[in-house]
């Protein structure tokens, strides 16, 4: 069975890391995959023998468009950046992705990852539509994996 998209979730902790808040992301987005960027170095030797390497890339999500909604903690992290001139580690923030599309525990949770991404506010302002924010996430660090309970909005680690 084909997987659909929107059981593939991307969640940002609008909380804090000790009692984390996680929103979902792509309210207006029709796209919003994760672009790998990997290096891909082919080569050919003297006997004709091909030989391929692929270095893992800067993966990287783009958000676009991202209109403003004060219903959404997203938005006021968004405001405040632009406002704030943030950079470096005060653009760096905690997200979640879950596959909903794979079968859940005893449990009901599903496959999941926590990462650190750098959200890189595009623009700020946008047309007679509305204030629109779109951003980049760029991933940084390594995954945390484990599961989450869509119920209880709860990610564990997991530790095996």
């Amino acid at each position: 069975m084909k997987a659909k998209r929107e059981q593939y979730i991307v969640f940002i902790n609008v909380g804090t890391k000790e009692s984390p808040e996680w929103e979902k992301i792509g309210k207006d987005n029709d796209n919003m995959a994760r672009t790998l960027n990997n290096e891909v170095n082919s080569t050919k030797n003297v006997l004709g023998v091909s030989s391929t390497e692929i270095t893992k890339g800067n993966a990287i999500t783009t958000v676009d468009p991202y209109k403003q909604d004060s219903n959404y903690k997203l938005s006021k992290i968004l405001h405040d950046i632009y406002f704030n001139g943030s950079e470096l580690s005060e653009l760096e923030h905690e997200f979640l992705e879950v596959s909903l599309y794979e079968e859940p525990t005893e449990a009901r949770e599903y496959s999941a990852f926590k990462q650190t991404g750098a959200i890189d506010l595009k623009s700020h302002g946008g047309d007679t539509t509305g204030v629109s924010d779109p951003f980049d996430i760029n991933w940084v660090g390594e995954c945390v994996y484990g599961t989450f309970n869509p119920a209880t909005a709860k990610f564990t680690e997991t530790t095996a």
